[in-house]
């Protein structure tokens, strides 16, 4: 699941959020920071219209990355914007998870994060990655509640969610996540800004001047 890191991490940020109550729309802005891409944070723009999920970042070397969900199909896809081209992958079954998330523990340990009053909790994943992260019940539910059922849908068979339940269940969501591995920071997200508005649904449909292509096996980390 090597090539799958530097995704991970945004993924963690949002995934802990319930899945009930009003539906969002509108856009969420991010920051992230792996150490694999170098010490600068990237900023991240994920979109949420009903079922509809966008993620668009500028990777270094890269250019822009953007990943669309696509829940009809049951398949999703990612677009890299300098090449004019893109892999589409089918989402697997929710069984079948590259990355299974344990229960996350309470650590006791609190802090103010922006203004938001947060709980840290912790938990080890795969690879011995420990994951610290600060979680709210300030954010509106609203917030939660889509970012959930769009992100579980879009991360099908990558990322288990079944650990985060309780905790959503309870309404936290995350501000702050860090990933260390080997006891070195890996990766850190923030949550910097969310905006509800009404969002175009072309903004959701791939240019039509990208050659998509299946995802190569193994490219997730299977």
């Amino acid at each position: 699941m090597k090539r799958f890191y530097f995704i991970l991490p945004l993924l963690l940020l949002v995934l802990s959020a319930p899945a009930f109550a009003q539906s969002f729309e509108g856009v969420i802005e991010m920051g992230v920071t792996v150490a694999q891409l170098g010490p600068q944070e990237l900023p991240v723009t994920i979109s949420v219209k009903q079922e509809k999920l966008r993620i668009s970042l500028d990777m270094p070397n890269m250019g822009e990355l953007t990943i669309y969900n696509d829940p009809v199909a049951k398949k999703l896809t990612t677009v890299m914007a300098a090449m004019n081209m893109g892999f589409e992958m089918p989402i697997p079954a929710a069984d079948t998870a590259v990355v299974n998330m344990p229960a996350a523990v309470a650590t006791g340990q609190t802090k103010t994060i922006g203004s938001y009053s947060c709980d840290e909790f912790s938990c080890i994943a795969e690879d011995s990655m420990v994951i610290n992260i600060w979680m709210t019940r300030d954010l509106p539910g609203t917030i939660s509640s889509s970012l959930f059922q769009a992100i579980e849908n879009s991360t099908q068979g990558i990322v288990g969610t079944d650990g985060f339940r309780q905790l959503a269940a309870q309404g936290y969501i995350p501000v702050q996540t860090v990933v260390k591995k080997d006891g070195v920071d890996f990766a850190t997200v923030m949550l910097k800004n969310f905006e509800q508005k009404s969002l175009d649904d072309a903004l959701f449909v791939i240019p039509a001047n990208i050659t998509i292509q299946q995802m190569p096996s193994g490219m997730m980390g299977r």
